[in-house]
């Protein structure tokens, strides 16, 4: 989203630092859980992300599901001219056809201004 660069830039430097430090160099997850005694680094169980939701929704007043979040990326990525093998590798899809299906499909007014390109 526009306006959020700096945030993530700044959050990404952090959780660099917070992995180095826990002596992990790199992470796949974006928000990976660390425990504080023990500097473990790991996913976030079942249970943790449903405080962390319940948390978020108390602090926003708005109810929601995390699976609503992954449609919502994709298209966003798509529309920002993602190619969709990047878009599937991301959400972890088997194959592009999934993502396209199911999350990021081209939209109208992109498909008829490429074509006009072309």
């Amino acid at each position: 989203m526009p306006g959020c660069e700096h945030i993530l830039s700044e959050y990404l430097v952090q959780r660099s630092e917070v992995l180095k430090e826990a002596g992990v160099p790199y992470d796949e997850a974006l928000f990976p859980f660390v425990s504080k005694g023990k500097r473990k680094v790991c996913y976030w169980s079942q249970p943790m992300w449903g405080k962390l939701k319940a948390h978020i929704e108390l602090a926003s007043g708005t109810r929601f599901r995390w699976k609503d979040f992954r449609p919502t990326l994709a298209q966003s990525c798509k529309d920002a001219g993602a190619p969709i093998e990047a878009i599937s590798k991301v959400l972890r899809h088997s194959s592009s056809k999934t993502t396209e299906r199911y999350y990021a499909r081209i939209r109208p007014e992109s498909a008829f201004s490429q074509v006009k390109m072309a």
